[in-house]
């Protein structure tokens, strides 16, 4: 809740909102009724159900949804026009196609026969986006995934890699199996060998485009990948066989956009927002629907009070904009030059619900704002 109330508060005050003098020791921008009013209304639980109705879980998106606007764009219209959003509108710019898995299954079929993967408990298990395929073969295990380790392996045609500790990445390995006739891969993305110790179960998102039909990539935890090293370093020999059934599908770019009107005073307008997509097979509820689900709490408080007569209107039109990351910008100052032409400024918030500690991580500060210029940027 307190990284929403910080955020808000920071916004307003940079939207034009009329502000009196400023009063003794407080160091914002705004008197303090209006802070006041401020705190009371926003909520981080709010934004929390927002990412929730979002992004409830990682899910196989359904074939249909390329037929009409995607889950996502629905429920951030349906929230904005609820919370008395102005001018909502979701638009979509064509991009092509792409596979849509809707069975995804990796198995384990000799010396036992173990399901270790399907896409519909973890979505995130299938790497590839590729065409339909079920094939089977035996599993070797590549090492590093060095010049030498592909050297050692040998021939490579009809089965499958494991990819424990490449650090080249699952897409490097894919590429050079798939050109010495492998099937495919089974293995660890960069960022999951780099969280293995910490993280044993955890499937972080990567994508690997399987251009060859009948070969997939396999993203496993680093617990599993182990086990199957473990395996086969004892001797044992290890079938694997990989089921994946795909839909191709056309892809889009969608954007969700909503207005809170200016008083008339300027033409100028200032947009905020984040990206609801980052592609749209796999879904990110960091990754920015949590960008997404805040700045619509933003919005969503910035109204009521200005209804409750607590906070002015701003001068300037605020254009929320929940689209594809980067392009979906382009898209849409491309489809609306009138709107480029007067917006001045953009406040983009991406990944905000991020857990810093636990990422082992941590902020960077590279540059303070205007507003509060220090020696440090020198």
């Amino acid at each position: 809740m307190r990284r929403a109330l910080v955020v808000t508060v920071g916004l307003l005050a940079g939207l034009g909102v009329t502000m009196p003098a400023q009063e003794k020791e407080d160091r914002t921008l705004l008197p303090q009724a209006q802070m006041t009013a401020i705190i009371n209304e926003v909520s981080g639980e709010r934004a929390m159900h927002h990412l929730l109705e979002l992004v409830p879980y990682q899910r196989v998106r359904l074939p249909e949804e390329y037929q009409g606007h995607f889950r996502e764009s629905n429920v951030m219209a349906q929230f904005a026009k609820e919370y008395g959003f102005e001018n909502v509108t979701i638009e979509s710019f064509a991009s092509g196609t792409a596979w849509q898995p809707t069975r995804g299954e990796l198995w384990i079929t000799s010396p036992s026969s173990t399901k270790l993967y399907d896409i519909h408990d973890v979505a995130l298990s299938l790497a590839s986006l590729n065409a339909n395929g079920d094939v089977s073969g035996p599993l070797v295990d590549i090492g590093a995934g060095t010049a030498d380790d592909f050297t050692r392996v040998g021939d490579l045609s009809g089965k499958f890699v494991l990819s424990a500790q490449a650090v080249s990445g699952l897409g490097a390995i894919y590429t050079q199996a798939i050109a010495k006739g492998a099937l495919g891969v089974v293995g660890l993305s960069q960022i999951g060998i780099q969280r293995a110790l910490d993280y044993p179960d955890q499937i972080v998102s990567t994508t690997v485009n399987a251009t060859k039909a009948g070969t997939s990539a396999w993203n496993v935890s680093p617990r599993t990948a182990r086990e199957l090293q473990g395996l086969l370093a004892r001797g044992d020999k290890i079938t694997i066989r990989s089921i994946v059934t795909s839909v191709e599908v056309p892809t889009r770019s969608e954007i969700v956009h909503a207005e809170i009107l200016g008083d008339g005073s300027t033409t100028q307008e200032v947009a905020i927002g984040g990206h609801l997509y980052e592609g749209v097979i796999k879904q990110g509820a960091n990754d920015d629907n949590s960008g997404c689900a805040l700045t619509l709490e933003i919005g969503r408080a910035y109204i009521k009070l200005i209804k409750e007569g607590k906070l002015p209107r701003p001068k300037r039109t605020i254009n929320f904009q929940w689209l594809a990351e980067i392009s979906g910008t382009n898209y849409w100052l491309g489809a609306h030059p009138d709107k480029a032409a007067k917006i001045i400024g953009d406040l983009n918030f991406d990944m905000e619900g991020i857990r810093v500690a636990n990422s082992r991580s941590y902020w960077v500060l590279q540059r303070t704002p205007d507003s509060f210029p220090s020696y440090i940027n020198d």
